[in-house]
């Protein structure tokens, strides 16, 4: 075994075998640890079979010494042992890490699952080609997970334009709308595009050729440049809330109807709502809205020479929550959700 003259080998094992008893384990047993820091996973399968969160610096602390006095106590004819030990010891914690309730493969099933829930995970493939392009549309709406699984499943999907900052550190090109509905790039070019995929945030002028309707995104064939055809304002960012007033515009518009969801909020309004719907300065739909419930507005849609249907909403009454709500410090002022937008030719 080793001598006990050698100090310093006795003196580094000892602290190689305390050193883990200092470790977060609390802060780092999450589930980032799945993402970046594998070697804990097996503690993390141990906290759940064997002892609690608490006690797992001390299972490591034990473990550790236990190593260490193995290290300095082995015969040297058994050196060999040590290595196959740690050999062990990574296969044993690989299969852990792989298929325990917290490793890789649940988490990449639960990555999939956010991002795509149709049966073949190449659903934009099977529908376009392999071989076609495929833009992705960023609204900010979906999750990340929606772009980076459609994105690695699926040859197709290639170029990312953005109408919202982007979780993707992947290469995407910022896009905005202009007044006749056509996308355009930094360059002030119109963007083109075979194919589009988008959520249903926005409305894309094309025909539907896919969909997987759980996460709500759809493949359009467009062929040409993109057009959104609708825009909406007066509802604050990524949200439904609308202040006072909203105003729906379409462009290529033949005429048609809109159907628009209300909804109030009790903690807000203990009175109706009542939402008047304008085009043309003509008054065209009215909708009383109670506190918790919900109703549907529907109103005509008539194009104005140059082809667009306009309609203006006017809230007769708004509240501020942080005036109204104990503890909110929302300062908005708020009117109604527009919860969904729907157009009928």
């Amino acid at each position: 075994m080793i001598p006990r003259r050698r100090r310093p080998v006795v003196a580094a094992a000892a602290i190689a075998g305390v050193l883990p008893v200092f470790v977060p384990y609390e802060r780092f047993i999450t589930t980032s640890a799945v993402a970046d820091t594998f070697a804990l996973l097996p503690w993390w399968w141990v906290q759940d079979h064997l002892i609690s969160l608490e006690d797992v610096r001390w299972a490591a602390l034990t473990v550790c010494l236990a190593a260490a006095a193995l290290f300095v106590l082995l015969p040297r004819r058994y050196a060999l042992v040590l290595p196959a030990l740690v050999a062990a010891y990574f296969v044993a914690t690989a299969f852990v890490v792989e298929n325990g309730r917290h490793g890789l493969h649940v988490a990449s099933l639960g990555k999939l699952w956010a991002g795509i829930r149709v049966a073949h995970p190449d659903w934009i493939d099977r529908a376009v080609g392999s071989d076609a392009q495929v833009a992705f549309l960023w609204t900010g709406r979906a999750s990340a997970e929606t772009l980076w699984e459609n994105e690695f499943f699926n040859r197709s999907v290639g170029p990312v334009y953005d109408l919202a900052p982007t979780p993707d550190p992947l290469a995407s090109t910022p896009v905005e709308r202009g007044d006749d509905g056509r996308l355009r790039g930094p360059d002030g070019k119109v963007v083109r595009a075979e194919y589009v995929l988008a959520d249903g945030s926005v409305e894309v002028a094309g025909t539907p050729v896919a969909r997987d309707e759980r996460i709500g995104v759809q493949v359009l064939r467009v062929g040409g440049p993109v057009v959104l055809l609708t825009r909406i304002r007066g509802l604050y960012p990524n949200d439904t809330w609308s202040g006072r007033t909203v105003d729906y515009e379409r462009v290529d518009c033949t005429g048609g109807r809109l159907s628009v969801l209300l909804q109030s909020d009790p903690s807000l309004f203990r009175r109706d709502q009542v939402v008047v719907a304008r085009a043309g300065g003509d008054t065209v739909g009215r909708a009383v809205v109670p506190p918790a419930g919900e109703r549907r507005l529907t109103v005509p849609l008539r194009p104005d020479p140059d082809g667009r249907c306009r309609v203006h909403f006017e809230v007769a009454s708004t509240a501020v929550p942080a005036r109204i709500v104990p503890g909110s410090t929302d300062d908005r002022e708020l009117g109604v959700h527009f919860s969904s937008f729907g157009f009928r030719p």
